[in-house]
């Protein structure tokens, strides 16, 4: 397969695993039509709902990653602590230029170096991770690992903080469809 159809699968099944997870059904959103050929300003994520009403609905902007490397060689997660420039980094704050970040959807980045989901895992920023928790309760089951992005003096000063879990013990604990009768309720995220 070649290597633009292996993201496209990537982004396909993501698509139908989140569209099951929060809406009950594999249709609602799908993966953007020209994903990865927009310019990154006018970039939608790589994960939409298939109507205006259901993009309403759903509080995340979801990119996703089926790639050994970046621009250069296979990265790894333990280069997070030792590599100056990191694709996993560069993928997270690139989606603060994203028309629906910047109208308030939260942040998700899905990543795997292999096709499908069984290896891959999800990134959820400070502001993500405290947003989940406050609308879906505390996850502490499923595993994860914390990073801290840059270093800061100022002890009051609050810096990126990105958790990282594996994608499908998160659909399997997290209860989408509560979340989106919370969101219902709400009138919006």
């Amino acid at each position: 397969m070649a290597n633009s159809q292996k993201w496209k699968s990537f982004e396909l099944v993501m698509a139908k695993a989140l569209s099951e997870w929060y809406f009950g059904d594999q249709t609602t959103l799908r993966r953007s039509p020209c994903s990865g050929g927009w310019p990154l300003k006018r970039s939608e994520g790589d994960i939409v709902a298939t109507t205006p009403e259901f993009d309403k609905e759903f509080p995340w902007c979801v990119d996703a990653k089926q790639r050994k490397g970046g621009s250069g060689p296979e990265w790894h997660l333990e280069q997070l602590l030792t590599a100056k420039k990191h694709p996993i980094l560069d993928w997270w704050f690139e989606m603060n230029d994203m028309a629906p970040v910047k109208a308030g959807k939260q942040r998700m980045v899905v990543f795997s170096k292999t096709a499908g989901l069984a290896n891959a895992l999800m990134v959820l920023g400070r502001k993500e991770f405290q947003w989940l928790k406050a609308v879906s309760g505390p996850f502490s089951a499923i595993p994860s690992m914390h990073f801290v992005v840059g270093r800061n003096e100022d002890p009051n000063a609050e810096t990126e903080r990105l958790t990282f879990m594996k994608f499908n013990e998160f659909l399997d604990y997290v209860d989408g469809k509560a979340i989106r009768q919370l969101v219902q309720e709400k009138g919006g995220w």
